[in-house]
C-alpha cells in the first residue's frame, strides 16, 4: 500500500475530484452552499486540502482582509475535520493511516498561525454551526477594508460571533 506523503504518490484525475468534493463537503458544513469556484491544487494531498478548503472559504466569504482571515482558520478546521472524516474520503483506500498526517499538518499549522486565525480555528471546531454567521461578514466590509461590526451586530442572528470576531480586531 502506498502512502499519500510519498513523493512517488501522484494524484489522478478522479483521485484530485475525489478529494476536492470531500474537502468542499467540509466547507459547505461550515457555511453552506459553496458559489462555483475550481480551486488550483498542487499534486500533493495535504497541500490540496489547504488549497481547496480556502478557496471555497473565500468563495463563501468573499475576498477580503478580514475574510482572509477566516479562510486561513478554515484551512486549520479542515485539517482536523479531514482527519475525522478521513474514512469517507475515496483516498483513504489508498492510505488509510494517514488521517495521521493530517492531525500533524493542523498541528504545526496551528502552531504557526497567527494568534486571531488560531483563535478562529478554535471557534470552529468549538462549535461549527456559528460559522454560517461569518458568511454576513462580507455585508458590512468598509470600503477601507475593515469591518463595521456595530452595523454587523444589529442584524446579526449570532451577536456573540460577531462581538468575538470584533475582539481579534
Amino acid at each position: 500500500m502506498i502512502s499519500l506523503s510519498d513523493d512517488s504518490f501522484f494524484m489522478t484525475p478522479e483521485d484530485r475530484e475525489s478529494l476536492l468534493k470531500f474537502v468542499r463537503d467540509i466547507v459547505s458544513e461550515l457555511f453552506g452552499e459553496i458559489p462555483a469556484t475550481e480551486p488550483d491544487v498542487p499534486e500533493d494531498v495535504t497541500g490540496a486540502i489547504a488549497s481547496a478548503s480556502r478557496a471555497y472559504a473565500v468563495s463563501a466569504l468573499g475576498d477580503s482582509e478580514p475574510a482572509s482571515r477566516v479562510a486561513d482558520a478554515v484551512v486549520l478546521y479542515s485539517f482536523a475535520v479531514s482527519a475525522v472524516l478521513w474514512g469517507q474520503c475515496q483516498l483513504s483506500v489508498s492510505d488509510p493511516m494517514f488521517a495521521g498526517r493530517l492531525i500533524s499538518e493542523m498541528a504545526l499549522r496551528t502552531g504557526s498561525a497567527p494568534k486571531d486565525v488560531s483563535a478562529i480555528a478554535d471557534q470552529l471546531r468549538l462549535a461549527p454551526y456559528r460559522a454560517k454567521e461569518l458568511v454576513h461578514m462580507r455585508d458590512h466590509i468598509l470600503p477601507d477594508g475593515s469591518v463595521d461590526f456595530a452595523a454587523w451586530e444589529s442584524v446579526s442572528e449570532d451577536p456573540d460571533m460577531v462581538r468575538f470576531m470584533a475582539s481579534l480586531s
